[in-house]
């Protein structure tokens, strides 16, 4: 049978020593929940996860605007060459007819000169 410690001749600090450490050791038992209860344990593991998932959510977020801003950029390169596109045609068809007027007016200037000299020996 359990028999009762005798306190009353113990001092004051030899009480408080032990219960000190009685409690001590129930405090750092329950100071971890999942320790104690697996319930615990498990809820834990849920918040751990959904902190991950909910990480993973702002960086997909993050992402994705990245991307619409690289997509926003791509859509203004492509404006800009088809731009460019456009401007070159353009030139390429002014450059056309100079070459074509040059050619025409060096025609006439070397038509008029061989005539010139060919026209009095007829």
């Amino acid at each position: 049978m359990y028999k009762h410690p005798d306190h009353s001749s113990a001092s004051s600090s030899d009480i408080k020593n032990r219960c000190g450490t009685d409690i001590k050791l129930v405090l750092r038992k329950y100071d971890d929940p999942a320790s104690v209860s697996k319930l615990a344990a498990a809820q834990m593991e849920i918040d751990k996860t959904q902190d991950i998932m909910q990480e993973n959510i702002i960086a997909m977020q993050e992402n994705l605007i990245k991307v619409e801003r690289v997509d926003e950029k791509g859509e203004k390169f492509k404006n800009t060459a088809e731009q460019f596109k456009d401007n070159a045609h353009e030139l390429e068809r002014i450059m056309y007819w100079r070459n074509m007027k040059m050619n025409i007016i060096i025609g006439t200037i070397a038509s008029v000169i061989i005539g010139y000299f060919i026209l009095p020996f007829i």
